[in-house]
């Protein structure tokens, strides 16, 4: 039921694509300035995980992509003193803030379209999303980006 699996790993501050800003001439841009850079780390950081192997690239068929966003903790997570470099025991795991998860994962998916993943992200028929905070501790991810997990649904 499962056919060709792609692991991507990417750094970079996540941003969801949002709504779009006109500017004359029937020109629109996106209004979140963050969302070109993480394209951009989305769609290398694909085109590496890649490679040489175009032979399996663009998928044709159904995509499943599971997705987990790692985001900044905020200064106000982390302990004072010597142990500044730790999370404070009751900060939360879980990003529940701006942006959202879905406008996170189409700005994702779309650059994975760019990057020649897939044809069009329509073929994406399952989708698991998810936003945490990059850690320095444990087994947790220690800088902002994605860990993003393709799979050929046959």
């Amino acid at each position: 039921m499962t056919g060709q699996v792609l692991f991507v790993e990417v750094v970079g501050l996540p941003a969801g694509q949002g709504s779009k800003r006109h500017v004359g001439g029937g020109r629109l841009i996106e209004q979140s300035k963050q969302v070109a850079p993480w394209r951009e780390a989305v769609t290398r950081a694909a085109c590496e995980a890649i490679g040489d192997d175009r032979a399996f690239f663009p998928i044709i068929a159904p995509v499943s992509v599971t997705v987990t966003f790692w985001f900044p903790r905020p200064k106000s997570h982390y302990r004072t003193g010597q142990s500044a470099h730790l999370p404070r025991q009751d900060a939360p795991r879980w990003h529940a803030k701006a942006p959202d998860v879905d406008k996170t994962l189409r700005s994702t998916l779309d650059a994975l379209t760019l990057a020649g993943v897939w044809r069009d992200d329509a073929q994406v028929a399952d989708a698991v999303a998810r936003k945490l905070y990059a850690d320095h501790r444990g087994t947790d991810h220690p800088i902002p980006g994605a860990s993003i997990r393709i799979e050929a649904m046959t």
